[in-house]
């Protein structure tokens, strides 16, 4: 049985995008900082916390856009069970 191909949103794809660059950025300015400095000092540690705080922050709002879709689909199951239910009773 074929499934049907998902619709990707306008906010997922700008999610994807900003995560992306997100990555990206922040990989090469901590990767540049480290290169001319040679030291870890806790500014560097405090940035690189910082980044991979904010990449789990776009992991667990794409996580929330999709369970919130999928809820959405399960109220539209039950409401339509719930229909035939009171059809066959009448």
């Amino acid at each position: 049985m074929l499934k049907k191909r998902a619709e990707i949103s306008t906010f997922e794809l700008m999610v994807l995008i900003v995560g992306c660059a997100a990555v990206l950025l922040g990989f090469n300015l901590i990767n540049r900082v480290y290169i001319t400095d040679y030291t870890m000092g806790w500014p560097m540690v405090i940035s690189i916390f910082t980044w991979l705080i904010l990449l789990v922050l776009f992991i667990l709002l794409s996580i929330n856009v999709d369970s919130s879709k999928q809820t959405l689909k399960e109220i539209t199951e039950i409401k339509n069970i719930l229909k035939k239910f009171t059809k066959k009773k009448r």
